[in-house]
């Protein structure tokens, strides 16, 4: 049986909130905690975060997870997304690649993406006209994302493959930037 596990990125300094968005509180949690614990419903014990701006808070307040250091997280997404697939592959045949900023994709929208993976190549979330992360990716894919530079992340690769299973999740659409969208996540009203 092949081995998957969960990889959140959350190494970012997120400028456009104006501070640590990573444990910003959202429903009596810090706002990665609650991708963590989604992630950790579907694959437990197997769920790591990409840190890098402020690795040392998070770690203290986040629990479930295990984390790996990005030295040059201010390099943009894909070198983090490249950092996290480079230091797991050679323990998982797939992993579940996520933001630690979309609240609200739940543990039961990852497990229908887990139950669509066919066993090679690509599950994908599709939300509107694009494809995105929650993503599964198989070693298949691991020359091509360790590769990644700045902040383009998987979805270029994602739009430009055929080779690609997609499930609609309109959840992932709704990420928190700015202060104003993790209040709307708070009033129940994230669109």
């Amino acid at each position: 049986m092949s081995r998957g596990a969960a990889l959140i990125l959350a190494a970012g300094a997120s400028s456009r909130f104006g501070s640590l968005k990573q444990l910003a509180p959202l429903h009596g949690k810090p706002l990665l905690q609650h991708a963590v614990d989604a992630a950790a419903a579907v694959l437990p014990g197997h769920v790591y975060c990409v840190l890098g701006n402020g690795a040392t808070e998070i770690e203290s307040a986040v629990n479930g997870a295990r984390f790996i250091q990005h030295q040059q997280w201010s390099s943009g997404m894909g070198r983090s997304l490249a950092a996290g697939v480079a230091a797991l592959a050679e323990d998982y045949d797939w992993l579940l690649v996520m933001l630690g900023d979309q609240p609200a994709v739940t543990a039961q929208q990852l497990q229908e993406l887990v139950s669509q993976f066919p066993g090679a190549d690509c599950v994908c979330s599709r939300y509107g006209d694009t494809r995105g992360v929650p993503a599964i990716f198989t070693r298949a894919w691991y020359p091509k994302l360790t590769e990644l530079q700045g902040d383009r992340g998987a979805q270029a690769l994602l739009r430009d493959s055929r080779d690609v299973r997609e499930v609609e999740l309109d959840a992932a659409l709704w990420d928190v930037d700015t202060p104003a969208d993790l209040a709307r996540h708070q009033d129940g009203k994230p669109s």
